[in-house]
């Protein structure tokens, strides 16, 4: 029994944000391969870029009780909705007595921008009279968490990473540590960005934006499609989670990170990224992974990178496909969005569809992806993750073991 203090098990999860406003309405997309793309409407806007994730309409204060509603931005919204499925669907019931063994760890790529470019821009035009005192505190990048932790009485260990777009997965990976060494027993997993003008703008002046559209693996690519939303995962010392006669979603076998630290406005080239890759699979005991989340920008450089750490790595068996053509990237949370999709996988035993552009796709695409046939039993799923200065985060989860 000493061996299950060291094994983590995932046993709730919860989202909103491009492709659904719940973990139900997110998994009919990846049943459907449904397109969450749209065109943008760029008349008078400081970009050209007219392509971003569809966000659902959704009314809050469903999910969220007015008072807390009224001093909270976009972002925390995000995280609050989120957060709630998860901890509901994980029959976690949280009581004074297990509060402090409960944490939150929370991982964002651009954090509040919204909230920070708006109370900064009302300083700059109209001095400190012009500062809404009750927006002002979301300013921080820990906002969100707080709230989260505050409404639901969590009082465990907490952080909040933000490393570009593997933040998301890098929160994970943290709290799987954590766990590990028994800082909780249980710990929630959030991440969100937004989307707004501020960062279409950002990235566009980097020319990192599509101007055609999602085109994955293709050689007519030209950028990343932005997105916004929030995942949410429960994870816990599976002994714990046992105890309590918790339904068990998946268990993490393998993690890992690295950086080959090019230059700011690079992703590195694919060794450090394979190298990730490599050590995740080796710590999960080299299991054979049936289905691999792929972050797939668009962007080519990016694209390239994967197919080698794909063709290099991974079994030649194994389904690949891009959660981003789908729903678009949400920042540092585009890796957690593809480790929804493993959870799909294994627990539907499906994969998820997407769209074939039949387009001019880079040499080793369609061979290799394309024409890979689903296996009849998906036991064992990965997905991957880099950002800008050649940072990269793996995570591999699977059935769990009996």
């Amino acid at each position: 029994m000493e061996r299950d203090v060291d094994d983590i098990v995932i046993t709730g999860m919860g989202c909103l944000g491009v492709g659904g406003a719940n973990i139900e309405e997110l998994f009919q997309t990846f049943e459907n391969g449904t397109d969450c793309i749209k065109e943008l409407n760029t008349a008078g806007k400081e970009y050209h870029a007219k392509y971003i994730g569809d966000f659902p309409q959704i009314l809050y204060k469903k999910y969220i009780p007015s008072a807390i509603l009224r001093r909270i931005d976009n972002v925390t919204k995000l995280v609050m909705v989120s957060g709630r499925e998860a901890l509901s669907s994980s029959g976690l019931i949280v009581t004074p007595s297990i509060s402090h063994r409960i944490g939150v760890i929370y991982g964002t790529g651009t954090g509040p921008l919204e909230t920070i470019e708006t109370v900064s821009r009302n300083m700059i035009v109209h001095g400190m009279q012009g500062v809404n005192a009750n927006f002002f505190p979301n300013t921080v990048l820990n906002a969100a968490p707080g709230h989260f932790s505050i409404s639901n009485m969590l009082k465990g260990v907490t952080s909040t990473i933000s490393a570009g777009s593997i933040s998301g997965l890098e929160a994970f990976i943290y709290a799987v540590i954590l766990l590990k060494e028994n800082k909780a027993d249980a710990i929630v997993v959030l991440s969100a960005d937004e989307w707004n003008d501020t960062l279409q703008v950002g990235y566009e002046k980097l020319n990192l934006l599509s101007q055609n559209g999602a085109k994955p693996f293709t050689k007519n690519a030209t950028g990343v499609i932005l997105s916004q939303g929030s995942t949410a995962f429960v994870l816990e010392r599976k002994r714990h989670a046992i105890e309590r006669k918790a339904n068990i979603l998946a268990q993490v076998y393998g993690y890992s990170l690295s950086s080959d630290n090019p230059d700011l406005n690079g992703f590195g080239d694919e060794r450090a990224w394979c190298k990730c890759m490599c050590d995740a699979v080796k710590m999960s005991g080299n299991k054979k992974i049936d289905y691999y989340a792929s972050t797939a920008y668009s962007i080519p450089r990016v694209d390239r990178n994967e197919l080698k750490l794909i063709k290099s790595v991974l079994d030649n068996k194994t389904t690949v496909r891009s959660i981003p053509s789908l729903i678009g990237a949400a920042s540092g949370s585009v890796g957690t969005f593809g480790l929804l999709s493993c959870l799909y996988a294994l627990t539907r035993n499906k994969i998820p569809k997407v769209c074939d552009y039949q387009a001019d796709y880079i040499e080793g695409f369609r061979e290799l992806l394309l024409e890979r046939k689903v296996e009849s039993s998906i036991r064992c799923a990965a997905v991957g993750a880099t950002s800008f200065g050649g940072s990269h985060a793996s995570v591999i989860i699977g059935r769990e073991h009996k």
